[in-house]
C-alpha cells in the first residue's frame, strides 16, 4: 500500500513539475517576460524611414498592399497594421500599405469626331485625365458656335494624335482641337492652324 502511495505521489509531483515547466517555456516563447512596444504612426513616412523605425523598436515590417492616391507621396505609408499607440510584443510583424511609386495608366478615351466639348470634358474628367488647352478650329461641317465637335486629341506638347484605348499615365494633359463654324476672319485662321 505504501508502494501505491509512493508511485501517486511521484506521478502528482512529476505532473506538476511538468505543468509549471510547460507554462515557463510558453511564457519564454510568447515573450510575456518582455515589455511591450508601443506602435509608432508610420503614416505620411517614407517606407524606408518606416522600415528604420520599426527595425529599431525590434518589430518586422511587411508591405502588403500598394495603392496609388493623387497628392501622396511615392513610395509613403498610407496604412499602417496594428495602429498607431498599440502595445504589441517584440518581433510583432507590422504591415504597411503604401503609394506606388509608378503612376497607374488609364485609357484615351474615343472623342474626336463622336463628342461636343462639354462631353469630351466629362470623358476626360471621370477617365482621370486633365484638359489643358482647347483649340479652335474653322470647320465648315460647323453650323453653329455653340456646337463645338471635337475633331481632334494630343497629348500636350505633341503634334500627333492620341489614338482612342491607347494607354497613358493617369493625370496626362489633353490638348483638344474644336470646331467653330468657318468665318471669312477665320480663313487666315485656318491656313496658321492646318500644322496641328
Amino acid at each position: 500500500m505504501k508502494k501505491v502511495f509512493r508511485n501517486i505521489f511521484f506521478i502528482l509531483g512529476t505532473t506538476v513539475m511538468l505543468l509549471f515547466g510547460l507554462f515557463y517555456f510558453l511564457k519564454l516563447y510568447t515573450g510575456q517576460n518582455e515589455e511591450p512596444i508601443k506602435t509608432p504612426n508610420l503614416v505620411g513616412l517614407n517606407i524606408f524611414e518606416a522600415k528604420d523605425l520599426i527595425q529599431q523598436l525590434g518589430l518586422q515590417t511587411i508591405v502588403a498592399d500598394t495603392t496609388y492616391i493623387d497628392g501622396k507621396n511615392k513610395l509613403e505609408v498610407i496604412i499602417q497594421s496594428p495602429e498607431t499607440d498599440l502595445l504589441v510584443k517584440k518581433g510583432r510583424k507590422i504591415y504597411l500599405t503604401i503609394n506606388s511609386d509608378k503612376i497607374p495608366k488609364v485609357k484615351m478615351p474615343d472623342l474626336a469626331g463622336k463628342t461636343s466639348l462639354r462631353q469630351a470634358k466629362n470623358m476626360l474628367l471621370s477617365s482621370g485625365l486633365i484638359l489643358s488647352e482647347v483649340i479652335e478650329r474653322p470647320d465648315p461641317s460647323v453650323g453653329s458656335i455653340s456646337d463645338k465637335p471635337v475633331l481632334d486629341q494630343l497629348l500636350k506638347g505633341e503634334k500627333r494624335t492620341i489614338e482612342a484605348n491607347t494607354e497613358i499615365p493617369r493625370l496626362s494633359k489633353i490638348n483638344l482641337i474644336v470646331g467653330v463654324p468657318v468665318t471669312t476672319d477665320s480663313l487666315s485662321i485656318d491656313s496658321l492652324t492646318n500644322d496641328w
